[in-house]
């Protein structure tokens, strides 16, 4: 069911490469597709349990096709979980692969049950709406804090999540004021 042809072409991927192994270790988590009419992301908000396993979302798919019966050939593939993310979107996704590592997914879903049915997921909801409403990516991290401390070092339409992943988290900068109570506890070390 994999179409190695389409991988190795569309994240350019050596000959000699294992397409599959590429995908099951590292590719789907940076977004990477195992063919063209299976979309990892939307797979993932439609089942986002499927995150906790770390299994790859086709890999997922295919393994509970075969518990139900169901057909995996060709002629009976159908995902229905959307087409890849057009090449506009590619940068937006781009921002969620380099944001998802320090992203609370759990944690924005109980604080915003609103966001639950999001097609593509509490990541993507965050980049395209949650930060503009003010919404924060964690418990650890206030976007209205840091958009207030830091947006004079913002580029223009820069997300402060972004900006934090990218820069502000090595340069030092503060996630989210500590007398809020959106920062984690801190715990004295033992004697």
């Amino acid at each position: 069911q994999f179409d190695h042809g389409f991988y190795r072409a569309r994240y350019g991927l050596a000959e000699a490469a294992d397409a599959v192994r590429d995908y099951c270790d590292t590719g789907w988590r940076k977004g990477r597709n195992p063919r063209p009419d299976f979309n990892g992301w939307a797979y993932r908000a439609h089942h986002p349990y499927v995150e906790a396993t770390g299994i790859a979302p086709f890999v997922h798919f295919l393994a509970t096709a075969l518990l139900r019966g169901d057909d995996v050939s060709d002629a009976g593939f159908h995902p229905r979980y959307g087409t890849m993310p057009s090449a506009e979107d590619a940068e937006l996704f781009e921002q969620a692969r380099l944001i998802e590592p320090l992203f609370d997914a759990p944690w924005y879903l109980r604080r915003y049950p609103d966001t639950c049915g999001f097609e593509n997921g509490p990541v993507i909801h965050f980049l395209s709406h949650g930060q503009e409403e003010d919404r924060d990516p964690s418990k650890a991290f206030s976007t209205r804090f840091y958009r207030r401390a830091y947006g004079h070092l913002l580029a223009p339409g820069e997300s402060p999540f972004l900006h934090y992943v990218r820069t502000g988290r090595s340069a030092g900068l503060m996630a989210a004021p500590e007398d809020l109570g959106t920062y984690p506890p801190m715990d004295a070390p033992e004697p």
